[in-house]
């Protein structure tokens, strides 16, 4: 079967021969490949569009599994021949589009940036890439948008199972066990790891490919009772109602699931059941044949590798060029650049690299080249970036700011089985700083006052946990898992140590305006001030003088990362640094800062609270700045201060850490 008007060859797709091509999956792919990069694009619109790489795992699975299976039943699998011909499937594309962001990144990323997208291209060219982003930031966090191989993670995942899962087949072969069994077996240890970690560490459970594997045994699986005819016997009647069933299962799981669910957790059962089960029904079945095997829906199948590969790249460039997102129509107008590049990639790369003569030849090249890269991406990464690259007055001040340097000097100890830090002085009397890493951001300028003026400090002693939201029974989605009982811990060890006499709680009281992905409804917010009240209210009954560190401004508006302007129309130096800053009426508009700081006041001042206010610092008639009067940035990022910028000027911390009458 050849569409010729389409201009590919439908063979690409398959990893199997002739024969037994499944038009349906190329479809499948389709579907797969165009939720990822609808939600990539429109995350407003297609919230969970990000459940098609778990289809592309099930469809890889389904496969390459079969592909084993068969070999192995026929007497016929090569180690060599499987992974050449891995490399010349996956190689082609994946140094193209490497190349190309290594290239576009040296004109239009600064020092830091570039180096980050060195670090990850050797990642990708290794194919480490989600063990490198487990150590970061997670998958839906607002960075995430600015690392344009971030995608390459889920390609980690894949071939890190197929170097393993080969040996472990032919090996079980060899010994005759059972390899659906086997199979099995893993896919439920699998599956039970990610149900034992989800809760505690999101990260772990999303990068990790011991919490992954499952869903491409999901596919082995399949592939198996598929060599063995296990499902020859099923009616037309069930396979259109699968196909049914599974179509509407897939559809309902790009609607409704979104980057707010505990993802991959039980979610990903439907991405995978949904594709099991299509590719259980058939090519004949009711959905199959209408659906996936329309011309069209095979034709972006058979580009959907590379497809997947360019648009995300495109997109995140597109967003660090404009420093924040693009017009719905730049959006667009990328999509389409992606196709295009797409498929250019396939008919003048890929096919003459992945079919044809020479294919030991190619596949050895193709290792070189991949090597060549990753060699290239770490370079980048071990020269910073390559500084000089840049030549911008000023740029130095707002590109190096450093992060907070929490816990610093201070030591661990236990309480309530819980892990909080301390520094002693050569005081007894003792402050305890509870709240998030908006309270730990003022650990530099107590460290600083402790260095400076050791005999009239306090000691101190920090229960403070980034991400953990100061206010029970108010829990962002995503929150630590560490987050839990950890007012309850600050609280106990305020009651029972008699050398703690001050207390100070701080967090980021703004989030109260936008949690949950949408600004609280009154009850709710009604209902989170009534806690925070209630809260203070027992801290002040133990006896203790209790401080509340009034909110910081907070937003892009003041992110020294948006000081940067690049305008490609000054190619090749594009880079400028503009003041930005933000106003209180725009922090009104989207954070009603002006509303959540009053009403902090008011409950702070009925519960006995001393108030401490950052705002005289960062404000003046009105106007935020990101910028001090010597240009350097008061702000670490969105809703953070530069910590520099906190030792030198946060004075306001100073009362509760220094003893009066010393």
């Amino acid at each position: 079967m050849r569409m010729v008007d389409l201009g590919l060859d439908v063979s690409y797709g398959s990893t199997l021969k002739a024969s037994n091509y499944r038009p349906d999956i190329d479809g499948l792919r389709a579907l797969a490949v165009l939720s990822v990069i609808g939600f990539h694009a429109f995350p407003d619109w297609i919230g969970g569009g990000f459940i098609g790489v778990d289809m592309f795992f099930v469809i890889s699975g389904y496969l390459i599994s079969l592909h084993i299976f068969q070999s192995l039943s026929e007497n016929s699998f090569s180690f060599f021949d499987f992974y050449s011909r891995r490399i010349r499937r996956i190689f082609p594309a994946l140094i193209i589009v490497l190349l190309a962001c290594l290239v576009t990144g040296w004109f239009v990323l600064l020092p830091a940036e570039y180096r980050s997208l060195g670090r990850h291209a050797a990642g990708g060219a290794g194919f480490i890439s989600n063990l490198l982003y487990w150590q970061e930031s997670g998958y839906f966090d607002g960075q995430a948008d600015y690392k344009p191989l971030l995608h390459l993670w889920s390609l980690g995942v894949e071939e890190q199972f197929y170097i393993v899962w080969p040996i472990l087949l032919w090996c079980a072969w060899k010994l005759r066990f059972n390899l659906l069994a086997l199979s099995c077996l893993i896919a439920f240890a699998s599956f039970a790891y990610s149900m034992s970690i989800f809760n505690a560490d999101s990260n772990a459970d999303f990068y990790s490919p011991m919490s992954r594997i499952w869903e491409l045994l999901g596919g082995a699986i399949i592939a198996h009772l598929d060599m063995k005819n296990k499902l020859n016997g099923l009616s037309s009647r069930a396979r259109n109602l699968i196909s049914i069933a599974s179509f509407a299962t897939l559809l309902a799981g790009i609607l409704f699931i979104s980057q707010y669910s505990k993802f991959p957790g039980y979610w990903a059962l439907i991405p995978v059941i949904g594709a099991v089960g299509i590719i259980v029904a058939g090519p004949r079945s009711s959905i199959n044949r209408l659906v996936f095997t329309h011309p069209i829906a095979i034709w972006v199948g058979l580009i959907s590798f590379p497809l997947y590969l360019w648009h995300w790249p495109l997109l995140s460039f597109a967003r660090i060029i404009a420093g924040g997102e693009v017009s719905i129509l730049v959006r667009l107008v990328l999509l389409l650049a992606a196709v295009f590049l797409s498929y250019t990639t396939v008919n003048l790369v890929e096919t003459k690299l992945r079919f044809g003569n020479f294919k030991v030849f190619k596949a050895a090249g193709l290792l070189i080249s991949i090597g060549v890269i990753g060699s290239c991406g770490y370079k980048i990464f071990l020269e910073s970036g390559f500084e000089g690259r840049t030549q911008v007055a000023g740029l130095e001040r707002v590109t190096n700011v450093g992060l907070f340097p929490y816990p610093g000097e201070m030591s661990v100890f236990e309480f309530d089985g819980r892990q909080l830090y301390q520094q002693r002085t050569r005081n007894q009397q003792t402050t305890l700083f509870i709240g998030d890493s908006n309270m730990q951001q003022y650990y530099v300028r107590v460290k600083e006052i402790l260095h400076v003026d050791p005999e009239t400090s306090a000691s101190v002693i920090f229960a403070a946990e980034g991400g953990c939201y100061p206010i029970d029974g108010v829990n962002p989605k995503g929150r630590p898992l560490a987050c839990n009982g950890l007012l309850d811990t600050a609280y106990h060890l305020a009651l029972e140590n008699p050398k703690i006499n001050r207390i100070v709680i701080g967090g980021l009281w703004t989030s109260m305006g936008f949690l949950n992905g949408g600004t609280l409804k009154q009850a709710d917010y009604i209902s989170a001030l009534h806690s925070l009240g209630q809260y203070l209210s027992k801290l002040k009954s133990t006896g203790k003088e209790v401080f509340l560190i009034l909110p910081i401004p907070s937003g892009k508006g003041i992110d020294p990362h948006f000081l940067i302007h690049r305008d490609l129309a000054n190619f090749p130096n594009i880079f400028s640094i503009k003041e930005t800053g933000t106003t209180i009426e725009a922090l009104n508009q989207y954070l009603n800062f002006s509303k959540i700081r009053s009403d902090i006041i008011s409950l702070s001042k009925s519960a006995g609270v001393t108030l401490m206010d950052p705002l005289p610092l960062l404000c003046h008639n009105g106007i935020c700045h990101s910028m001090d009067e010597n240009g350097v940035p008061m702000y670490l990022d969105g809703g953070h201060l530069n910590p520099d910028f906190v030792m030198k000027k946060a004075s306001f911390l100073d009362p509760a850490i220094l003893i009066e009458g010393r």
